[in-house]
């Protein structure tokens, strides 16, 4: 289903969350639409955190995984490979290269992108080569881990190899409606990031597939024009291709990594079903891509990986150790398998020896959200979340 202009709000937030060291200043452009098909990892308010059945109807905007538009010329893939599972090089995102020996032009293979600057394939940010191919990591269970090990792996995603904007090239005597090329960096930056933000919650990398590369810069260009899930034909520099995948992209003005930070780091206030940061963290998350032109930046979200193991339930923060930037806006829970609770989730603060106030705001079987009082979330503080069964606690933690 595509989103009408009607029901794209549009919030302006900045320094929202400077006190806890998260300054955003961006324009997001949030679908409010219904439930995406295959589980509840988009729109819809009752869909699984997961993978399981269906949200409140209808189909979301970005549901799919079309391929339209063919390769992108030069466009880049990620290039930091990783060591394994366990730590803040592995699974977390990766620290750079790991060639495989591959021309680009033989075929890169899951798990592989082409390195556009040497015309290599190299392994996707939190994959690691054993020699053969490049290897998606066991998921790790985020409370066992080290506050060394989740810190080393917040500052690796948050690297940026790019060193200044834009994310494209664009010749400067280009047509109005060409959208340019996605740069190498940009593109390994913001899947570092995804991936990320991924094991932070205690999930598998995803791969990254570019056939889409042209369709999803065409998007980034339209979203100067039309920034929504369903530009009209009438829009200027419109195209079948860019549409398509407007349609099945996150959307926001930025960056690939500015515009990660927003979908995963977003608050009820933006976004009242934390459709952005469903899609991030879905379990079959997988063949990612971006684009980012002149109007802002594309995240399309495809399927195809089946979790082996899932976790009994996801959550933002994570539990054990997790970057303060994570408990700084909306607090989630996410269904992985049996349903949530429908009761209001409880957060008490152990090391001040007090609850937490918090603002119940998604309370359904796939989801659970609650915005805390912001004075009261401090780093270094351990904080114990209850929903129904669910007990876990969280140490907030100042990595940068």
């Amino acid at each position: 289903m595509g989103v009408s202009r009607s029901n794209i709000k549009a919030v302006k937030v900045t320094n929202a969350t400077s006190a806890l060291g998260l300054a955003v200043s961006a324009l997001l452009l949030l679908p409010h639409c219904g439930g995406e098909d295959g589980g509840g990892e988009g729109h819809g308010d009752a869909g699984t955190g997961g993978d399981g059945s269906g949200a409140s109807g209808g189909s979301g905007a970005g549901t799919g995984n079309g391929a339209s538009g063919g390769n992108g010329a030069g466009t880049g893939n990620g290039a930091s490979g990783g060591s394994g599972a366990s730590g803040g090089s592995g699974a977390s995102g990766g620290t750079g290269g790991q060639p495989t020996g591959i021309a680009c032009g033989e075929g890169c293979a899951s798990g592989s992108m082409c390195d556009t600057r040497v015309g290599e394939c190299v392994c996707v940010p939190g994959f690691s080569w054993d020699g053969v191919t490049c290897q998606r990591p066991l998921r790790t269970d985020p409370a066992t881990r080290a506050q060394e090990e989740v810190c080393a792996a917040w500052r690796e995603g948050r690297r940026k190899s790019l060193e200044s904007p834009p994310a494209y090239v664009r010749p400067t005597d280009a047509d109005t409606c060409d959208p340019g090329v996605l740069k190498y960096e940009a593109l390994e930056d913001g899947v570092r990031r995804w991936n990320m933000y991924r094991w932070l919650v205690g999930l598998a990398p995803a791969t990254v597939d570019v056939s889409n590369a042209q369709g999803m810069q065409e998007c980034g260009l339209l979203l100067k024009y039309s920034p929504r899930h369903d530009p009209p034909p009438t829009t200027t520099c419109y195209t079948e291709a860019g549409a398509e995948m407007a349609g099945k992209s996150m959307i926001s003005y930025g960056d690939t990594t500015g515009a990660t930070d927003q979908w995963m780091l977003e608050s009820y206030a933006m976004d009242n079903r934390l459709s952005h940061r469903k899609i991030m963290i879905g379990t079959s998350r997988d063949k990612i891509n971006y684009g980012s032109s002149v109007g802002g930046t594309c995240g399309f979200y495809g399927y195809g990986f089946t979790e082996p193991s899932p976790p009994p339930f996801l959550s933002v923060p994570n539990p054990g150790f997790s970057p303060i930037q994570m408990g700084g806006s909306t607090w989630s829970i996410h269904q992985t398998k049996d349903p949530l609770a429908l009761e209001n989730m409880v957060v008490y603060d152990d090391t001040a020896g007090a609850p937490v106030t918090m603002k119940q705001n998604l309370k359904y079987a796939g989801i659970n959200g609650s915005d805390p009082q912001r004075d009261q979330i401090i780093a270094g503080h351990t904080y114990t979340v209850t929903l129904g069964d669910i007990s876990f606690k969280t140490t907030l933690v100042d990595c940068d």
